[in-house]
């Protein structure tokens, strides 16, 4: 008989162990024999199987429009009436293929049973949930509106993944236009411009400054191109970070509003 590790709650009781038995449904059936819901069961491995899987494991992430998924369905189930931990594990019932998205909640179940507020854990996930949302939900458990302000949480977010979206279609074609301005321009300078000069050299034509400037651009750019690469990567990854804080992400979200046939 194989091992497995579980975690399974009774009212109010959290319990965690190893039990040997043939399969994960046999492991359900010993448990909810004795009063115990399962939160998880899983093969327990061996010490070579764990440092293997940990070293392949990927972090939990919620995708936009999962957030909105899982905001708005946790929203319904508590307007139902249905328990916080309930309606979390029946969520990870539902969404049980999406890997990353099971992951994460059932992350949360876990600490919420070791005592911690549904806020709280959410706030040890800043990458996936940030302050304001944090804030709405703190603000729901305290005046007993956690469902009302999930929804509220559920429709910013969906206005927000439709703003994003049209961002995306509007710089689409800008950037193709853009990107087939730079690749023409490049060509030019790099094959037609010198043979250009090199004509006008043997010629004995003086060429105008406009020229003059573009060659020494081509110049410029042929022995410092390593140099300017790592420049706009260093920028980008600036402006990454800094859209990730929370000055730049509402800097950001006034830009694009403002911007025209996106704001």
């Amino acid at each position: 008989m194989a091992r497995f590790e579980y975690k399974a709650v009774r009212k109010d009781e959290f319990e965690s162990g190893v039990i040997k038995a043939g399969s994960e449904e046999e492991v359900r059936e010993k448990l909810a024999k004795t009063g115990f819901r399962v939160v998880s069961v899983s093969l327990k491995r061996s010490g070579l199987m764990l440092a293997l899987s940990k070293m392949t494991e990927t972090k939990g992430k919620m995708t936009g429009k999962e957030k909105v998924l899982f905001t708005e369905q946790l929203a319904s189930m508590l307007k139902a009436g249905l328990p916080l931990i309930e309606a979390l594990d029946a969520f990870v019932d539902q969404k049980g293929k999406v890997k990353g998205l099971s992951k994460v909640v059932g992350e949360i179940i876990k600490r919420i049973q070791t005592g911690k507020n549904f806020s709280d854990v959410l706030g040890d996930f800043p990458g996936i949930f940030p302050a304001s949302y944090v804030a709405v939900v703190k603000s729901g458990e305290a005046s007993g509106t956690l469902g009302e302000g999930l929804e509220y949480l559920a429709t910013q977010l969906r206005r927000e993944n439709e703003l994003g979206g049209r961002v995306k279609a509007a710089m689409i074609y800008p950037m193709v236009v853009l990107t087939a301005m730079v690749t023409v321009l490049v060509f030019i300078m790099v094959t037609v411009v010198p043979k250009v000069v090199e004509f006008a050299s043997n010629s004995g034509v003086e060429l105008p400054f406009f020229t003059l400037a573009m060659v020494a651009t081509v110049k410029f750019l042929i022995r410092f191109w390593p140099l300017i690469i790592l420049g706009i990567i260093a920028v980008l990854v600036l402006v990454v970070m800094f859209s990730r804080s929370e000055p730049g992400a509402k800097f950001l979200s006034r830009f694009w509003i403002r911007l025209p046939f996106i704001g």
